[in-house]
């Protein structure tokens, strides 16, 4: 971006003493003081000089900015760092300046300027470092940062606007209890126990065997090889778990806290159930700060949990999405899955709840509280949001 002059200094300062020194030096002349003459015309010089030497000042200068970590938890500490780099003969001061307001998800270390500056010689080297803390869940961008550079004096200095960073904090992680899933293996255990094999884990090709079902014919590998290739699926164990979010309810009723609550427990227990084995997936009808996606399926990778919880660090309580048209059009229905759904009111996370039950899918509900139009049925059937947490139970002593 093209330089700014800082008009703090150079537009109300400077300008105010050369009009004094111009007039002292008239004087001067005039009565022949020389040295008032020596005196005024000294000031006049370094103010030029000063400004010559301010328009080159934020040339070969180099600022680069880092982050000790991009990702991290509410409460978490990080250090924002800026190592500057004066690749030119002439020394210059440096001032960096990142925002004076952090939105309230980032905030600085008590008692911690947000400028700091120092002199930079010939070829030298500088760090500014900032410590701040996350507060909120959210993705936030720290910056645009400003740096100046001028004189030694500080008569004239010159800004430069440095691109902004993204920080991404992720949702409280709190103990929960395990969830209690029923399996929905049709012929009981899972893997190479069963009868059964999983479609949807692919291991890899191999030779087609004539006992082996023709669907499991892989028709691209039989074509490159130019013989029958049939695919080999992976004999996993693990009940694979969708976690659904309806942002609904909690944007109807403007309950921010709620929704706060809720995507705490959706992530407590994505990663309660991802310790214990489970294969996790996640959707929700929110709309996603950020570039995450609203739906990720069942998946093992080591950064499936990642991409969950930044997700869930980007959803905002409006409604993008439709979650029905959401579950019909991105799961596979029939695949053995088996949803956990939260959402604002019994009423809404039943409706939901009968949806799966005509699709045959199994699925359990949390709700943030019941609601005057829910059933007796539904307080057996859904669980209260804040029951699942151990913390929130009398009598808990477990710590976060």
């Amino acid at each position: 971006m093209p330089d700014k002059p800082n008009d703090s200094i150079s537009v109300l300062t400077i300008p105010f003493i050369l009009v004094l020194a111009g007039i002292f030096l008239f004087a001067a002349l005039i009565r022949m003081e020389t040295d008032l003459l020596l005196f005024t015309a000294s000031i006049i010089f370094i103010a030029g000089l000063a400004g010559l030497w301010s328009r080159f000042s934020l040339k070969n200068l180099d600022c680069e900015f880092s982050l000790s970590t991009e990702k991290c938890f509410p409460d978490d500490y990080f250090e924002l760092k800026a190592d500057t780099r004066n690749k030119k003969l002439l020394p210059v001061m440096v001032k960096i300046r990142i925002p004076d307001s952090i939105r309230e998800g980032l905030v600085l270390e008590d008692n911690e300027s947000n400028a700091k500056d120092n002199g930079l010689l010939w070829y030298q080297e500088a760090s500014f470092k900032w410590k701040l803390k996350a507060k909120k869940r959210g993705i936030y961008k720290l910056g645009p940062f400003i740096t100046s550079a001028g004189d030694f004096f500080g008569f004239y200095m010159k800004d430069r606007t440095e691109n902004p960073k993204e920080v991404t904090v992720f949702p409280r992680i709190l103990p929960v209890e395990e969830p209690e899933i029923r399996r929905t293996d049709l012929f009981g255990k899972a893997g190479k126990k069963s009868p059964v094999q999983d479609p949807v884990y692919i291991l890899g090709t191999r030779e087609y065997q004539h006992f082996q079902p023709a669907r499991n014919i892989h028709w691209k590998a039989s074509a490159r090889y130019s013989r029958l290739m049939e695919k080999i699926f992976d004999p996993s164990e693990q009940e694979k778990v969708v976690v659904a979010v309806d942002t609904a309810g909690f944007f109807e009723a403007e309950a921010e806290t709620l929704f706060e609550r809720t995507i705490e427990a959706a992530a407590s227990l994505l990663y309660k159930m991802s310790t214990c084995g489970y294969i996790t997936g996640f959707v929700t009808n929110s709309k996603i700060d950020g570039n995450g996606p609203n739906m990720i399926k069942p998946g093992r990778s080591n950064t499936q949990l990642i991409k969950m919880l930044e997700t869930m660090a980007g959803m905002n309580i409006r409604v993008d999405y439709d979650l029905y048209s959401l579950i019909n059009t991105g799961f596979s229905l029939s695949s053995g899955l088996y949803f956990i759904v939260l959402g604002y009111s019994a009423s809404a996370v039943s409706g939901l709840l009968d949806f799966f039950r005509h699709k045959g899918i199994s699925a359990t509900g949390i709700a943030a509280l019941f609601d005057d139009s829910s059933y007796d049925e539904d307080r057996r059937s859904i669980q209260l949001l804040s029951d699942i947490f151990k913390d929130d139970r009398p009598g808990s002593t477990d710590e976060q």
